[in-house]
């Protein structure tokens, strides 16, 4: 289990489900306004970055209150549907390994993570 998963599962057992859904909601809204700011030139990239990691700290907090693992395949899923989608998308996988890192030998068959253990999902 990930650092982030063992502190999200710490946040959890302090607040309330209904509470999180409403932070999560709070958060998401705050990074849509960020976003805004941000195509204006009105904030720097930090900005968007923070609001980013609030989303997604968010977000696995609220996977590991639902089902984490079933979160997990359902991204995945997600994941691979859209390289489908994408023109070359398998060839721009193999690209990436160019710079060394095996990227689409186990996550590409099914796998949660690559046999490094760097890609994790």
């Amino acid at each position: 289990m990930t650092e982030l998963r063992i502190i999200a599962r710490a946040v959890l057992s302090e607040y309330d489900h209904d509470e999180q859904l409403n932070m999560m909601t709070e958060e998401a809204a705050e990074l849509i306004a960020a976003i805004n700011k941000w195509r204006r030139g009105r904030i720097p990239d930090s900005e968007i970055i923070s609001e980013i990691a609030d989303v997604a700290f968010m977000a696995i907090q609220i996977a590991e209150s639902f089902d984490i693992n079933s979160v997990e395949v359902e991204l995945l899923k997600k994941a691979r549907r859209q390289l489908v989608r994408m023109p070359l998308g398998y060839n721009k996988i193999n690209a990436l390994n160019e710079t060394g890192h095996k990227t689409s030998c186990d996550l590409l068959s099914g796998s949660s993570a690559c046999s490094c253990g760097r890609w994790m999902l």
